[in-house]
């Protein structure tokens, strides 16, 4: 009984014959659930909205996606080595503040409003970096200290 049951699904109802292609599409689309919704929202997305495909759009997307394209490139070094840093989005909401603080109410050059927001991700991943590996302290422990 269950290998009529195998039998039948891997079988797919098509009669024993021509049905290798759509099979294995369907199993490309199960395996990559992800991907394969992306490309069923870019697909609906377009089809409903002239604008969607645009380069004005798909720039516009680019821009908003880099500087989390960029963290999370960086956060990816620290998982790879069984690690985790919860202070990421932290460190850079504290450094746009400093750089958006500076550059306006203070009426600091922008060149150096930059320069001091980098140094503030530096001193803060200093501090976190020196609490995990020399303060004894567990990632998480440090990260909330942060």
């Amino acid at each position: 009984m269950a290998t009529d049951t195998l039998k039948n699904t891997t079988d797919g109802g098509s009669g024993g014959g021509g049905g290798g292609g759509a099979r294995a599409v369907r199993r490309l689309l199960l395996d990559n659930g992800a991907l394969s919704a992306l490309v069923v929202l870019v697909v609906a997305m377009s089809l409903l909205s002239g604008d969607f495909l645009t380069t004005q759009n798909l720039l516009n997307v680019g821009v908003q996606a880099a500087v989390t394209a960029i963290l999370a490139f960086g956060v990816t070094f620290v998982i790879v080595t069984a690690g985790i840093d919860l202070s990421v989005g932290s460190v850079a909401a504290l450094s746009a503040t400093v750089l958006a603080w500076s550059a306006t109410s203070e009426g600091v050059p922008v060149w150096l409003a930059v320069v001091l927001a980098v140094g503030t991700g530096i001193a803060c991943g200093l501090v976190n970096g020196a609490l995990v590996s020399y303060g004894k302290l567990p990632p998480f422990i440090a990260t909330l200290a942060m």
